[in-house]
């Protein structure tokens, strides 16, 4: 009898942007459950019924910066896509350009995750 498969980690892509949430989505396909938040309210309220094992976190969203959910995530590992070059990240935060956005990054935030 075959062996079920183990289930996928869940990630969570936070941004207001559809289009950056939807390449997260096509990135992790067949590799993770991605649920996605367009702001950070909608985000506490998904990582308080289902912790993520990696979080992707724009900067600017509409309630507020995307780093104050960092405190929120556990342990989770969390990459921040911004192209904003200004600022100190919080300590182990991954940033990933959204310009220059590459899938192998992501990949391995989540295998590190």
């Amino acid at each position: 009898m075959p062996t079920p498969a183990a289930p996928l980690p869940d990630v969570l892509v936070v941004d207001d942007n559809p289009l950056d949430r939807r390449w997260v989505r096509r990135v992790l396909a067949g590799r993770a459950r991605v649920h996605e938040a367009s702001t950070l309210a909608v985000a506490r309220g998904i990582l308080a019924a289902r912790p993520a094992v990696l979080v992707v976190i724009d900067l600017h969203l509409p309630d507020g910066f995307g780093t104050t959910l960092v405190d929120a995530v556990g342990d989770a590992t969390v990459v921040l896509m911004t192209d904003d070059p200004r600022g100190e990240l919080p300590p182990g935060t991954l940033r990933m350009t959204k310009s220059g956005r590459h899938p192998a990054l992501l990949l391995a935030a989540l295998a590190r995750a």
